[in-house]
């Protein structure tokens, strides 16, 4: 399958991609490394709105900033369920799930998966995003 592996972090309010690995077979490639994006605008963002204290409550006080009604429901929801899938939500025809990256209980990053909307359904990415959490749960347990 043609997708994408991308680690980010939370830099300021934006999201900063530090790493990807690249498909073997033809993808667009959407997020360079080094690119930076607003934190409400990708499954990746939405992580970092869900599990960094204060981060969502601080954005939406600010008059220059603003995430949207429909932003602040799927950070609901990616709360209750660990991960984050996003339908085409930056791209045409790419989908996307992230999952966070603990350390010390806190997350210090984001991991995610994209690919083509066409291939990936939301039902294939919620199993994905089950299994990127066991295997981020694994690598910092040791098991």
């Amino acid at each position: 399958m043609s997708c994408r592996f991308h680690i980010a972090v939370l830099s300021g309010d934006e999201v900063f991609y530090l790493d990807a690995v690249e498909s073997t077979q033809m993808l667009r490639s959407t997020r360079p490394i080094g690119e930076r994006e607003p934190v409400g605008g990708s499954a990746i963002g939405q992580i970092f709105l869900a599990f960094v204290p204060g981060l969502s409550e601080r954005l939406t006080a600010d008059p220059g900033e603003s995430i949207s009604d429909e932003v602040q429901k799927q950070v609901t929801r990616v709360a209750n369920v660990g991960y984050s899938i996003a339908m085409e939500m930056l791209h045409p025809g790419l989908n996307c799930v992230a999952v966070p990256w603990r350390q010390g209980g806190e997350v210090q990053a984001a991991i995610g998966l994209s690919g083509p909307s066409a291939r990936l359904s939301q039902e294939k990415l919620a199993s994905y995003a089950v299994m990127m959490m066991k295997e981020v749960e694994r690598s910092f347990h040791g098991d």
